[in-house]
Protein backbone atom coordinates (compact mmCIF):
# COMPACT_ATOMS: atom_id res chain seq x y z
CA UNK A 1 0.00 0.00 0.00
CA UNK A 2 1.43 3.34 -1.05
CA UNK A 3 2.19 6.27 1.50
CA UNK A 4 -0.78 8.56 -0.44
CA UNK A 5 -3.19 5.96 0.37
CA UNK A 6 -2.22 5.44 3.84
CA UNK A 7 -2.47 9.25 4.23
CA UNK A 8 -6.14 9.62 2.51
CA UNK A 9 -6.99 6.93 4.53
CA UNK A 10 -9.31 8.48 7.85
CA UNK A 11 -8.01 7.58 11.23
CA UNK A 12 -11.08 7.02 12.08
CA UNK A 13 -13.67 4.45 9.93
CA UNK A 14 -16.71 4.97 12.39
CA UNK A 15 -16.23 8.46 12.67
CA UNK A 16 -19.60 10.31 11.88
CA UNK A 17 -19.84 14.10 11.10
CA UNK A 18 -22.38 16.34 12.16
CA UNK A 19 -23.60 19.64 11.22
CA UNK A 20 -22.35 22.59 13.43
CA UNK A 21 -26.18 23.37 14.91
CA UNK A 22 -26.60 19.63 15.40
CA UNK A 23 -23.36 19.82 17.61
CA UNK A 24 -24.58 22.57 19.21
CA UNK A 25 -27.75 20.82 20.28
CA UNK A 26 -25.97 17.51 21.74
CA UNK A 27 -23.43 19.58 23.64
CA UNK A 28 -26.32 21.37 24.98
CA UNK A 29 -28.05 18.20 25.82
CA UNK A 30 -25.58 16.49 27.65
CA UNK A 31 -24.37 19.57 29.64
CA UNK A 32 -28.03 19.80 30.40
CA UNK A 33 -28.23 16.07 31.84
CA UNK A 34 -25.29 16.69 33.94
CA UNK A 35 -26.55 19.55 35.40
CA UNK A 36 -29.64 17.39 35.94
CA UNK A 37 -27.50 14.97 37.65
CA UNK A 38 -25.66 17.20 39.53
CA UNK A 39 -29.04 18.34 41.29
CA UNK A 40 -30.17 14.82 41.33
CA UNK A 41 -26.92 13.83 43.23
CA UNK A 42 -27.82 17.07 45.90
CA UNK A 43 -31.42 16.26 46.60
CA UNK A 44 -31.60 12.22 47.03
CA UNK A 45 -29.84 9.84 48.72
CA UNK A 46 -30.67 5.92 48.22
CA UNK A 47 -32.24 4.13 45.66
CA UNK A 48 -34.08 6.95 43.21
CA UNK A 49 -35.35 6.60 39.51
CA UNK A 50 -32.87 9.32 38.89
CA UNK A 51 -30.65 6.27 38.01
CA UNK A 52 -32.20 5.79 35.15
CA UNK A 53 -30.52 9.53 33.57
CA UNK A 54 -27.36 7.41 32.82
CA UNK A 55 -29.10 5.14 30.61
CA UNK A 56 -31.47 7.43 28.87
CA UNK A 57 -28.72 10.25 28.51
CA UNK A 58 -26.48 7.68 27.29
CA UNK A 59 -29.14 6.45 24.52
CA UNK A 60 -30.50 9.63 23.84
CA UNK A 61 -26.95 11.21 22.97
CA UNK A 62 -26.23 7.66 20.67
CA UNK A 63 -29.12 7.98 18.96
CA UNK A 64 -29.15 11.44 17.84
CA UNK A 65 -25.11 11.18 17.01
CA UNK A 66 -22.76 11.95 19.41
CA UNK A 67 -19.56 9.86 19.18
CA UNK A 68 -20.11 7.11 21.15
CA UNK A 69 -16.74 6.87 23.25
CA UNK A 70 -18.01 10.71 24.17
CA UNK A 71 -21.15 9.17 24.94
CA UNK A 72 -20.32 6.52 26.76
CA UNK A 73 -18.06 9.11 28.66
CA UNK A 74 -20.99 11.58 29.11
CA UNK A 75 -23.17 8.82 31.12
CA UNK A 76 -20.50 7.40 33.21
CA UNK A 77 -19.75 10.78 34.60
CA UNK A 78 -23.84 11.69 34.99
CA UNK A 79 -23.70 8.15 37.13
CA UNK A 80 -20.92 9.18 39.45
CA UNK A 81 -22.33 12.85 40.11
CA UNK A 82 -26.13 10.93 40.49
CA UNK A 83 -24.21 8.28 43.46
CA UNK A 84 -22.42 11.30 44.67
CA UNK A 85 -18.93 9.17 44.53
CA UNK A 86 -15.69 10.92 45.60
CA UNK A 87 -12.95 10.22 43.45
CA UNK A 88 -11.18 7.39 45.47
CA UNK A 89 -14.54 5.69 45.63
CA UNK A 90 -14.44 6.64 41.37
CA UNK A 91 -11.28 4.64 41.56
CA UNK A 92 -11.86 1.90 43.35
CA UNK A 93 -15.50 1.11 41.66
CA UNK A 94 -13.84 1.22 38.30
CA UNK A 95 -11.32 -0.84 39.26
CA UNK A 96 -13.85 -3.90 40.54
CA UNK A 97 -15.46 -3.21 37.39
CA UNK A 98 -12.22 -4.52 35.37
CA UNK A 99 -12.83 -7.81 36.91
CA UNK A 100 -16.12 -7.82 35.42
CA UNK A 101 -17.33 -10.48 32.99
CA UNK A 102 -19.17 -8.16 30.89
CA UNK A 103 -15.74 -5.86 31.10
CA UNK A 104 -14.19 -8.82 29.44
CA UNK A 105 -15.76 -9.52 26.73
CA UNK A 106 -16.16 -5.89 25.39
CA UNK A 107 -12.37 -6.01 25.67
CA UNK A 108 -12.41 -9.10 23.91
CA UNK A 109 -14.54 -7.38 21.22
CA UNK A 110 -12.32 -4.35 20.48
CA UNK A 111 -9.34 -6.28 20.30
CA UNK A 112 -11.04 -8.38 17.73
CA UNK A 113 -12.54 -5.62 16.04
CA UNK A 114 -8.80 -4.03 16.18
CA UNK A 115 -7.64 -7.12 14.00
CA UNK A 116 -10.82 -6.97 11.44
CA UNK A 117 -9.46 -3.59 10.81
CA UNK A 118 -6.09 -4.26 10.46
CA UNK A 119 -7.26 -6.89 7.72
CA UNK A 120 -9.33 -3.84 5.86
CA UNK A 121 -7.16 -1.44 6.03
CA UNK A 122 -3.98 -3.50 4.57
CA UNK A 123 -6.38 -4.93 2.12
CA UNK A 124 -6.15 -8.81 3.20
CA UNK A 125 -9.80 -8.50 3.03
CA UNK A 126 -10.50 -8.12 0.04
CA UNK A 127 -7.79 -10.17 -1.35
CA UNK A 128 -10.09 -13.02 0.84
CA UNK A 129 -13.04 -12.48 -0.92
CA UNK A 130 -11.09 -12.24 -4.62
CA UNK A 131 -8.97 -15.97 -4.00
CA UNK A 132 -12.29 -17.26 -3.21
CA UNK A 133 -14.27 -16.53 -6.00
CA UNK A 134 -11.75 -17.01 -8.13
CA UNK A 135 -11.29 -21.16 -6.88
CA UNK A 136 -14.92 -20.96 -7.60
CA UNK A 137 -15.11 -19.37 -11.19
CA UNK A 138 -17.86 -18.50 -13.20
CA UNK A 139 -18.50 -21.77 -15.43
CA UNK A 140 -21.56 -23.06 -12.98
CA UNK A 141 -24.41 -21.07 -10.83
CA UNK A 142 -24.14 -22.97 -8.26
CA UNK A 143 -20.27 -22.68 -7.75
CA UNK A 144 -21.34 -19.23 -8.09
CA UNK A 145 -23.54 -19.24 -5.28
CA UNK A 146 -21.23 -21.35 -3.09
CA UNK A 147 -18.56 -19.05 -3.41
CA UNK A 148 -20.11 -16.11 -2.70
CA UNK A 149 -21.70 -17.76 -0.19
CA UNK A 150 -17.87 -18.92 1.67
CA UNK A 151 -16.52 -15.85 0.65
CA UNK A 152 -18.66 -13.77 2.51
CA UNK A 153 -18.28 -16.65 5.67
CA UNK A 154 -14.10 -16.05 5.70
CA UNK A 155 -14.70 -12.50 5.41
CA UNK A 156 -17.00 -11.93 8.43
CA UNK A 157 -15.31 -14.56 10.72
CA UNK A 158 -12.27 -12.81 9.91
CA UNK A 159 -13.55 -9.23 10.99
CA UNK A 160 -16.24 -10.43 13.35
CA UNK A 161 -18.96 -7.81 11.67
CA UNK A 162 -21.77 -8.51 8.90
CA UNK A 163 -22.01 -4.92 7.78
CA UNK A 164 -18.75 -3.89 7.42
CA UNK A 165 -17.41 -6.88 5.81
CA UNK A 166 -20.33 -7.35 3.16
CA UNK A 167 -19.67 -3.56 2.15
CA UNK A 168 -16.36 -4.88 1.02
CA UNK A 169 -17.79 -8.29 -0.46
CA UNK A 170 -20.89 -6.35 -2.24
CA UNK A 171 -18.92 -4.81 -4.86
CA UNK A 172 -16.64 -7.85 -5.35
CA UNK A 173 -19.10 -10.29 -6.07
CA UNK A 174 -22.37 -8.19 -7.61
CA UNK A 175 -20.72 -8.00 -11.39
CA UNK A 176 -20.07 -11.56 -11.08
CA UNK A 177 -23.81 -12.67 -9.91
CA UNK A 178 -25.05 -9.59 -12.82
CA UNK A 179 -23.18 -11.63 -15.24
CA UNK A 180 -25.37 -14.99 -14.58
CA UNK A 181 -28.49 -13.29 -14.75
CA UNK A 182 -29.13 -13.48 -10.63
CA UNK A 183 -31.90 -10.75 -10.02
CA UNK A 184 -31.07 -8.36 -6.90
CA UNK A 185 -33.13 -10.38 -4.14
CA UNK A 186 -31.29 -13.72 -4.99
CA UNK A 187 -27.64 -12.01 -4.76
CA UNK A 188 -28.73 -10.52 -1.28
CA UNK A 189 -29.84 -13.95 -0.44
CA UNK A 190 -26.58 -15.85 -0.78
CA UNK A 191 -24.77 -12.83 0.37
CA UNK A 192 -26.87 -12.44 3.99
CA UNK A 193 -26.51 -16.52 4.39
CA UNK A 194 -22.85 -16.46 3.89
CA UNK A 195 -22.88 -13.40 6.59
CA UNK A 196 -24.81 -15.17 8.55
CA UNK A 197 -22.77 -18.30 8.64
CA UNK A 198 -19.70 -16.33 9.08
CA UNK A 199 -20.83 -14.81 11.76
CA UNK A 200 -21.98 -17.80 14.02
CA UNK A 201 -18.75 -18.92 13.52
CA UNK A 202 -16.41 -15.83 13.94
CA UNK A 203 -13.98 -15.82 17.08
CA UNK A 204 -14.47 -12.45 18.00
CA UNK A 205 -18.28 -11.46 17.37
CA UNK A 206 -20.10 -9.75 20.42
CA UNK A 207 -22.59 -12.45 20.53
CA UNK A 208 -20.37 -15.70 20.22
CA UNK A 209 -17.94 -14.44 23.26
CA UNK A 210 -21.09 -13.66 25.53
CA UNK A 211 -21.84 -17.77 24.35
CA UNK A 212 -18.68 -18.70 25.28
CA UNK A 213 -18.39 -16.89 28.62
CA UNK A 214 -21.95 -17.76 30.12
CA UNK A 215 -21.47 -21.44 28.76
CA UNK A 216 -18.19 -21.47 30.40
CA UNK A 217 -16.75 -23.04 27.04
CA UNK A 218 -13.78 -22.71 24.78
CA UNK A 219 -14.04 -21.73 20.85
CA UNK A 220 -13.00 -25.55 19.82
CA UNK A 221 -16.46 -26.60 21.79
CA UNK A 222 -18.31 -23.52 20.49
CA UNK A 223 -17.34 -24.29 17.03
CA UNK A 224 -17.68 -27.94 17.18
CA UNK A 225 -20.96 -28.08 19.00
CA UNK A 226 -22.71 -25.46 18.22
CA UNK A 227 -21.87 -23.02 15.26
CA UNK A 228 -20.18 -25.50 13.00
CA UNK A 229 -23.11 -27.74 12.13
CA UNK A 230 -24.89 -24.47 11.75
CA UNK A 231 -22.73 -22.64 9.32
CA UNK A 232 -22.39 -25.93 7.39
CA UNK A 233 -26.37 -26.10 7.43
CA UNK A 234 -26.35 -22.41 5.89
CA UNK A 235 -24.01 -23.36 3.15
CA UNK A 236 -25.71 -26.44 2.09
CA UNK A 237 -29.27 -25.73 2.15
CA UNK A 238 -28.13 -21.76 1.03
CA UNK A 239 -28.12 -23.12 -2.80
CA UNK A 240 -31.51 -23.89 -2.71
CA UNK A 241 -33.11 -20.88 -0.88
CA UNK A 242 -31.32 -18.71 -3.54
CA UNK A 243 -32.96 -20.76 -6.13
CA UNK A 244 -36.32 -20.87 -5.11
CA UNK A 245 -35.95 -16.78 -4.86
CA UNK A 246 -34.53 -16.57 -8.28
CA UNK A 247 -37.18 -18.11 -9.60
CA UNK A 248 -40.33 -16.76 -7.35
CA UNK A 249 -38.73 -13.50 -8.41
CA UNK A 250 -37.86 -14.46 -12.26
CA UNK A 251 -41.68 -15.42 -12.50
CA UNK A 252 -42.86 -12.35 -10.92
CA UNK A 253 -40.63 -10.09 -13.31
CA UNK A 254 -42.38 -12.04 -15.93
CA UNK A 255 -45.88 -11.83 -15.05
CA UNK A 256 -45.53 -7.68 -14.59
CA UNK A 257 -43.88 -7.00 -17.70
CA UNK A 258 -47.11 -8.94 -19.35
CA UNK A 259 -49.38 -7.21 -17.27
CA UNK A 260 -47.67 -3.48 -17.98
CA UNK A 261 -47.79 -4.15 -21.88
CA UNK A 262 -51.69 -5.44 -22.02
CA UNK A 263 -52.92 -2.49 -20.21
CA UNK A 264 -51.21 -0.31 -23.04
CA UNK A 265 -52.57 -1.95 -25.62
CA UNK A 266 -56.53 -1.93 -24.20
CA UNK A 267 -56.09 1.87 -23.01
CA UNK A 268 -54.71 2.64 -26.70
CA UNK A 269 -57.34 1.01 -28.60
CA UNK A 270 -60.53 1.93 -26.49
CA UNK A 271 -59.27 5.53 -25.94
CA UNK A 272 -57.39 6.78 -28.74
CA UNK A 273 -56.78 10.06 -28.03
CA UNK A 274 -58.61 13.89 -26.47
CA UNK A 275 -61.83 13.94 -27.74
CA UNK A 276 -62.85 17.01 -29.90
Amino acid sequence: MSQDLRTDAPANAYQTKLATGRRHWLNAIAAIGLLASVVAGLLTDGPTLWGLLPVVLYAVLCLLGMDIVVGTVTSVLSGILIVGLSPIETGTLLGKSLADSVTAIGLIIVLGAGVGEVLRVTGVATTIVSGVMRVAGDRSRVAVVVGVMVSCLALVASLGTLAGALAIAAPIVLPITARLGYTRAATASMIFIGGCAGLTVAPFAGSNVAIMTAADVNYLTYLGYGAGPLAVLSLVLGPFVVAYIQCCCSRRRRTRTGRSRTPTWSVRWAWPGPRT
